[in-house]
């Protein structure tokens, strides 16, 4: 286990290491008293590793899963893979929050109308718009602004994995406003 060099390299810079699932603190000496307490600690590590791997293989398959169902053309939920504007699917159908596909509209029109994208940050913040993540206290910054004028996903685009898909959200922005 790699993870074992670095746990002794750590011991032997005179770090103390906390053990939750055992409710020990390892340092040198405990370990040098009791050399059991390393094999335990070891044990744990690879029964952890172990769990690991198996939930992200677990994960994987469903990601896999689902993106097969959206190259057929299934409407499939994939939760923080998604715009921001696109609230929930219900019927093949996805929901949209019209409260933020207004407000990505109205920040390509006043990026058309030839603001820029810090002045269009710096009015949102001074007006208190809510993020479009809604995030408490979150920001408008040049960057948020420049990364959504840029973001395909307002043509419908969705990509996760290597792989991308045409037309698979509402498109909530022609092409001829998003190519300006």
């Amino acid at each position: 286990l790699p993870c074992m060099s670095k746990f002794i390299e750590i011991i032997n810079r005179g770090v103390s290491v906390g053990v939750i699932s055992q409710h020990k603190i390892l340092d040198v000496k405990s370990i040098t008293e009791n050399p059991m307490e390393l094999m335990l600690v070891l044990v744990e590590f690879a029964r952890a590793n172990n769990e690991s791997e198996t939930k992200s293989k677990r994960t994987k398959s469903v990601i896999a899963g689902k993106i097969e169902l959206a190259k057929q053309g299934e409407k499939v939920w994939f939760a923080v893979q998604k715009p921001s504007w696109v609230v929930g699917v219900s019927n093949g159908k996805f929901i949209l929050d019209e409260e933020r596909v207004k407000l990505v509209k109205n920040i390509f029109a006043r990026y058309l109308a030839g603001h820029s994208c810090s002045h269009i940050a710096e009015s949102m913040n001074e007006s208190q718009t809510p993020t479009l993540r809604k995030i408490k206290d979150g920001i408008w910054t040049n960057s948020t602004v420049a990364e959504l004028l840029r973001n395909k996903n307002v043509l419908g685009w969705f990509g996760i994995n290597g792989v991308e898909i045409d037309d698979y959200f509402p498109q909530i922005v022609s092409d001829k406003v998003f190519q300006l």
